[in-house]
């Protein structure tokens, strides 16, 4: 609009200018009216003089609002005294939406600055040449306040660590160990790279976690020795009771010996020796299935990775449920037909046994005939995820924080290995294991185990 009325204006200055210049030589030229022709003439010189004023001073301040943005200096202001007053309207108006984009882009830019200050976990960016150039409140804690200004000095600190520091390191998180001022310290680190005003940077976050893994590691083994304590003293007891039973039989024996009846009092003896004999090597053989199963959990080799057609896999699981009559069907459904997953063929298949017979378990103790559902299909996260669904009672709200402890069973002769072996064959994959309640029926469970792809 601004433009457009300027063009209309200096217009009708032309015409009046070019009228003024024609009006004058023609009263000079034919009529031989000197002064008036003059003073035509003198209008359209004042005309071109005004016209070229105003187009100078439109130019000027057209390159001041231009300077004006270029050096962000938005406190300018344009007055319609000098150019149009639609023209001034429009700059004035250009220049306030600058302001006011610049107002809103500052303000996230501090809280952004705050976020980043504020972090509980350290950030650090490394540019071209293994250089550090920012890094926030809880990285100089961590480091100390410029101990740590290139990747030298990163290495000289964990060669781990470093390793994720390099621009061409892939991204990723993995779980590194440091020697940090004298105090060792186990840290999540993730790093991911990006492009930032033409040149490669890498972002990486470091997350101690010693304290969280110490109690987490503590209440482990304060469970587990709970548990071998329990299963200890149920065998210590009995052996010791028969042991001094066998100690009082023998006693009796060489009573029936010296007896008139000694023979046979010593056969009915020798009977109830025979009979504690046979109680006690219950209880040795109950203790060496409990090692056996402890042996089964701390003796996991690491995972033999190898490309798994998970269809495959699944149709000689259902072959394993289905030579079981008793036991209620699988209903098996995967998305998309052709999927994969990067993992230990035999330990991801005895993970997925496990929760097979954990969900048969719990949906014939329900007297309940429905199949065990396994959904497989990729998620959003980069993992596969097999949801295993049963027809059960449920999980009781006080035993589901117990329920994947090390030999935690709520099963009569349940050995509580196979939801903790789950858990340790999908931590050893990278992966996950999740229970919980099923939606809309008011029983039965749901786990998903997450295997990463890669």
């Amino acid at each position: 609009m601004a433009s457009s009325f300027l063009s209309v204006r200096l217009g009708l200055l032309l015409l009046l200018m070019v009228g003024c210049a024609l009006g004058g030589v023609a009263a000079i030229m034919l009529s031989k009216a000197y002064v008036a022709g003059a003073i035509l003439i003198a209008i359209a010189f004042l005309q071109a003089f005004l016209m070229a004023y105003a187009l100078g001073a439109h130019q000027r301040e057209i390159a001041r609002f231009i300077d004006a943005v270029r050096f962000a200096d938005l406190s300018q202001s344009f007055s319609d005294r000098q150019i149009a007053q639609r023209l001034a309207s429009s700059l004035n108006s250009a220049l306030g939406r600058l302001r006011e984009t610049t107002a809103s882009r500052d303000a996230e830019a501090a809280l952004l600055r705050a976020l980043f200050e504020h972090a509980p976990v350290a950030v650090l960016a490394i540019r071209p040449g293994g250089r550090i150039d920012t890094m926030n409140e809880a990285a100089r804690r961590l480091f100390g306040r410029g101990q740590v200004a290139t990747i030298e000095d990163v290495q000289r600190i964990s060669s781990d660590l470093a390793e994720a520091f390099r621009l061409d390191a892939p991204p990723g998180r993995s779980l590194v160990r440091a020697d940090i001022d004298g105090r060792e310290a186990r840290m999540v680190v993730a790093a991911a790279s990006m492009r930032m005003r033409g040149s490669e940077m890498r972002i990486v976050s470091l997350q101690n976690i010693e304290s969280e893994l110490g109690g987490a590691e503590f209440d482990a083994w304060r469970d587990l020795v709970r548990v071998l304590t329990h299963e200890i003293m149920n065998t210590l007891t009995p052996v010791a009771s028969l042991s001094q039973l066998i100690k009082t039989l023998a006693a009796d024996v060489k009573i029936a010996i010296d007896a008139k009846d000694g023979e046979k009092a010593a056969k009915a003896v020798a009977a109830d020796i025979s009979e504690s004999a046979d109680a006690l090597n219950a209880r040795a053989e109950a203790l060496l299935r409990f090692i056996g199963a402890y042996r089964q959990l701390t003796h996991l080799p690491p995972p033999r990775r190898t490309d798994v057609q998970i269809s495959n896999l699944l149709e000689r699981l259902r072959t394993l449920q289905e030579s079981d009559k008793s036991a209620p069907g699988l209903k098996v459904h995967v998305q998309p037909q052709g999927l994969r997953v990067t993992a230990d063929a035999d330990q991801l298949e005895q993970a997925l046994l496990n929760l097979i017979a954990n969900a048969r378990d719990a949906t014939q103790a329900a007297g309940r005939k429905a199949p065990v559902e396994i959904d497989v299909a990729a998620d959003r996260g980069g993992a596969v995820a097999f949801t295993v669904t049963d027809a059960g009672g449920g999980v009781p709200p006080e035993v589901r924080e117990r329920m994947f402890t090390p030999f935690f069973s709520t099963k009569a002769g349940g050995s509580g290995v196979g939801l903790s072996l789950v858990r340790q064959i999908a931590l050893a994959h990278g992966g996950s294991i999740e229970h919980r309640p099923r939606d809309g029926v008011g029983f039965g469970s749901v786990f998903c185990l997450r295997i990463p792809q890669g």
